[in-house]
């Protein structure tokens, strides 16, 4: 237990000024002014007497011992019980701290998981736009276009005289191959004949990557000496 000519012992907490009621019950009768706020246990009770004579004493609040004034005494049981009382105030105030920051948390994350919902929704939208995207671009990587056309005139040679059908076949090469076989156009630039009936007849008879061939033919007694087309080709 304390010394009590040692002075008032300074305590920092209710948790430990109870450690000392606790542990030094048996000599608390000699601690007096350590006690708080004037809970001087029973040494104020053995000057009782002397406090008597002085007239001073109303029973409830400080008594004099002449120009001392002391607190009227506690028992140790009103001692624990305030200390205990006090507590439970600061672990009540603690805990309500607990909670107050147990909810904060709670609405931090709350709407840390809504951010995340939103971005995975954005994230599953970016995804099927890319899937469409890719969807599109497989289409046309599949459809057939055309890259690039090319084209020229061809004429016919003399076609010979007589009756029945007479034909002439011409063959025009690309300046390059295409990638594929292209689509031909062609169409009639003049025709040189006799003044007579007029038969003549042009087609593409093959076409190929690298060439195409077109047919000159007249019939019955009609005279074609030449003929002209124009043709195209694209893919």
């Amino acid at each position: 237990c304390p010394d009590r000519e040692a002075g008032s012992v300074a305590m920092t907490t209710p948790t430990q000024l109870l450690l000392l009621m606790v542990l030094c019950g048996p000599c608390l009768h000699g601690l007096g002014s350590f006690l708080p706020d004037g809970a001087h246990g029973q040494s104020a009770a053995a000057d009782a007497p002397q406090l008597a004579k002085t007239g001073r004493n109303n029973g409830d609040g400080p008594v004099g011992i002449g120009d001392t004034t002391v607190a009227a005494p506690m028992s140790l049981d009103a001692v624990v019980q305030q200390l205990l009382h006090q507590l439970r105030t600061e672990m009540a105030a603690e805990d309500q701290r607990n909670r107050a920051e147990i909810e904060q948390l709670q609405t931090e994350m709350a709407a840390k998981e809504q951010s995340i919902g939103q971005l995975q929704t954005d994230l599953q939208q970016l995804q099927a736009e890319v899937t469409t995207k890719d969807q599109r671009i497989q289409a046309l990587e599949q459809r057939d276009y055309v890259e690039r056309c090319e084209s020229g005139v061809m004429r016919s040679d003399v076609l010979p005289s007589g009756n029945g059908s007479r034909y002439n076949y011409r063959t025009a090469n690309f300046t390059r191959e295409f990638r594929t076989t292209p689509v031909v156009t062609i169409g009639l630039s003049f025709v040189d004949h006799i003044p007579t009936h007029i038969r003549v007849e042009v087609v593409v008879t093959s076409t190929s990557t690298t060439s195409l061939t077109v047919r000159f033919r007249t019939w019955l007694e009609s005279r074609l000496y030449r003929a002209g087309v124009y043709w195209m080709a694209c893919a």
